[in-house]
């Protein structure tokens, strides 16, 4: 992993959350200005769980999706996506329909 400079001690975050995140599961929201370097903290935490053998998801806002429904699940999931038939019907149908891939009624 490519070190950060002085970010040390998101970087300790980081991994304190992922050893917790490993046995329970867990979320975190990243907020920040442009160019402060979320994106390059995100990804190493990203290298990190994966390197923990942990599956990761994730998701980025922006103005074009913002009156999008549903867009951030949209790209949690979609990955996912043929995992759906594991689920029960009754929410197979109510996430096709929520990620688009299938008619709603």
């Amino acid at each position: 992993m490519a070190e950060l400079f002085g970010r040390r001690i998101e970087l300790e975050r980081i991994a304190r959350f992922l050893a917790r995140a490993q046995h329970t599961g867990d979320t975190r929201l990243v907020r920040g200005e442009p160019g402060v370097g979320k994106s390059a903290l995100l990804a190493a935490a990203a290298e990190q769980a994966h390197a923990a053998g942990m599956h990761v998801l994730r998701a980025s806002g922006s103005e074009f999706e913002a009156d999008v429904t549903y867009a951030g699940l949209n790209q949690l999931l979609l990955p996912l996506r043929d995992e759906l038939s594991r689920l029960p019907p009754g929410m197979q149908d109510a996430l096709s329909v929520a990620l688009g891939f299938g008619p709603g009624g």
